[in-house]
């Protein structure tokens, strides 16, 4: 990177992690990577439409800490559901909250390519945010984006390491390496995620606090029970920074459905969107390793609470398993 002054993007010199020192501290280190390389260098990832470095990732992470911080690797079948769901324009933008490796963010390059077969890998990226509180990830989604096209001199995504809910929707959202660019979070035509799977238990007093002043502020009259798990507060964090019309799709545990911390968050669905689906399988697990139940949630952001309320259930059995489909009347 110092000699060719380029690859910004993916190579961070003067940050402080772990993983960049690690890796060539070893004997014979060096040796070992120029076998790696040489060993892929006949393939062109940018032709491999899925998130081949999150199942790497995923196995770096033993069970145990994956289950600790509810991080599960997404796999494309349901990711391309939600997005296939949420991710309707070639134009809009569209925000990961919580977006790990990448998975939503890469499987949405390639539905916005496919309905606009000419648009530029630049203006691609420029339309994908992520969000990811660790610093391996937020580089790993970095990563994924940019070798889509990996020629292409302007690549930078726009993926930012921070606490989500300390993105403000007026202030900068990450700075691009080129003329040290500031980026703002736009007006979104989409959010989708696989927020982390966090039981009320595990997150400290103080964060429930801040967190709960967020959500009070973005949605006067929401109070969310503090017995609710960390995803609840990803809904109408993420969901505010929606324009007029865009939809939101989030895979999570089902519980919020059943238990009574999920019955504000229901409610303030109904008074705010349109509620599209509800679906879950019991015949084809999304997270085999994980310990709870999961299902797929989408909804549309429409200030009419009449038009939002206009919605009947329908139950229908399907051979893979359970859809809830709710629709408008």
């Amino acid at each position: 990177m110092r000699l060719s002054g380029d690859y910004e993007t993916l190579l961070y010199p003067d940050e402080e992690d772990w993983a960049g020192r690690l890796v060539f501290e070893g004997e014979g280190a060096l040796a070992q990577w120029q076998a790696t390389l040489r060993g892929i260098e006949n393939y062109d990832f940018s032709h491999i439409a899925s998130d081949v470095v999150g199942k790497v990732f995923q196995r770096l992470v033993s069970p145990e800490e994956r289950h600790r911080w509810g991080q599960h690797f997404t796999g494309d079948d349901v990711v391309d559901l939600v997005n296939a769901f949420c991710v309707r324009e070639a134009d809009g933008s569209v925000l990961d909250p919580a977006c790990g490796s990448g998975s939503f963010l890469v499987r949405a390059y390639y539905r916005k390519r496919w309905l606009c077969p000419q648009k530029p890998h630049a203006d691609l990226l420029s339309e994908l945010f992520g969000c990811d509180i660790a610093l391996y990830p937020a580089h790993l989604a970095t990563l994924n984006l940019a070798a889509r096209e990996i020629n292409d001199e302007a690549n930078y995504p726009r993926i930012t390491r921070k606490d989500f809910f300390d993105i403000e929707p007026n202030e900068t959202f990450c700075e691009l390496p080129l003329h040290n660019t500031e980026v703002l979070l736009p007006k979104l035509g989409a959010v989708v995620g696989n927020p982390p799977y966090v039981r009320q238990e595990k997150i400290a007093s103080d964060e429930k606090g801040k967190i709960s002043r967020i959500i009070s502020k973005r949605w006067p009259g929401l109070r969310l029970s503090g017995r609710a798990d960390i995803h609840c507060y990803f809904w109408p964090a993420a969901a505010a920074l929606l324009r007029e019309g865009g939809y939101f799709g989030f895979l999570t545990s089902s519980s919020w459905l059943d238990v009574e911390y999920g019955f504000a968050l229901q409610r303030w669905i109904l008074q705010n969107f349109k509620l599209i689906a509800v679906l879950e399988s019991t015949a084809e697990p999304w997270f085999p390793d994980a310990r709870v139940k999961t299902c797929v949630t989408v909804i549309q952001r429409c200030n009419n609470e009449t038009d939002g309320n206009a919605c009947e259930v329908r139950s229908r059995e399907a051979p893979t398993g359970r859809g809830y489909w709710l629709r408008r009347r």
